[in-house]
């Protein structure tokens, strides 16, 4: 990755890196860390969101999801992260009443609906365990941070309306992680069994904030964080197209 350029303890700096079919923004209030150390950290998060990728990426032919998707290899022959999606997928299946399922998916279990967000947490956990002060990784929408960018403040993200092309649906606050989905980017793809916008909402994803058309289950440690109540339109009254 480019070297980046000190930026001072306090200042706030981002770097994209592309990965899993999309573009990760890392941002980061480097702290103590300068130089070398700074960029060794920012390389080792990127170096983890590549490594997801190589591991469960369903376009590879080569890799150990898409090996255990035509059934020439079994959870224990592959990386032990696969059996921990695994596990997570299907904790993610039972809390949603099935609606989210990456088994029922064509060509077999594909965990991408939720290894992006697992992918994003992982990378925010190698710049926490670095010393940087602070830091938001954002992965198409699955976001997570820690720390403040800057004194009194909090990370702040626009939400991107669902089927509003350039607009927003509302600008949060984040102390934690939000996910979020929807069809803008890839077109109306669901890693669920039953209609996107269904006239009862299905048990609730943990993120505050909007979410979009097209559900998408969430990371690990999002799970039971935030509402309680399922937001399918962003902002009073709205409806989806039809």
């Amino acid at each position: 990755m480019p070297a980046p350029t000190d930026p001072g303890p306090d200042r706030l700096m981002t770097h994209a890196e592309t990965a899993m079919g999309t573009v990760f923004s890392l941002s980061v209030v480097p702290g103590r860390l300068t130089g070398q150390d700074l960029r060794s950290a920012l390389g080792a998060a990127c170096a983890t969101l590549h490594h997801a990728d190589a591991v469960f990426s369903t376009w590879d032919r080569q890799s150990p999801v898409s090996r255990l998707r035509r059934g020439e290899a079994v959870p224990g022959d592959l990386p032990s992260e696969v059996a921990q999606v695994m596990a997570e997928c299907q904790a993610a299946s039972q809390a949603s009443g099935g609606w989210f399922d990456p088994w029922a998916m064509p060509g077999g279990f594909d965990p991408t609906g939720l290894v992006k967000g697992w992918a994003v947490e992982r990378a925010l956990a190698v710049l926490r365990g670095s010393g940087i002060a602070a830091a938001m990784v954002n992965g198409g929408g699955d976001l997570a941070a820690f720390g403040s960018p800057a004194p009194g403040r909090r990370w702040r993200v626009g939400i991107r309306h669902p089927w509003r092309a350039g607009s927003l649906a509302g600008i949060i606050e984040v102390g934690a992680a939000v996910a979020t989905s929807g069809s803008y980017e890839r077109g109306p793809t669901s890693s669920t069994r039953r209609p996107a916008w269904p006239p009862a909402a299905p048990p609730p994803p943990p993120s505050p904030g909007p979410a979009s058309r097209w559900p998408t289950p969430w990371p690990p440690r999002w799970r039971w964080a935030g509402t309680r109540r399922w937001r399918w339109s962003a902002g009073s009254g709205d409806t989806p197209p039809t």
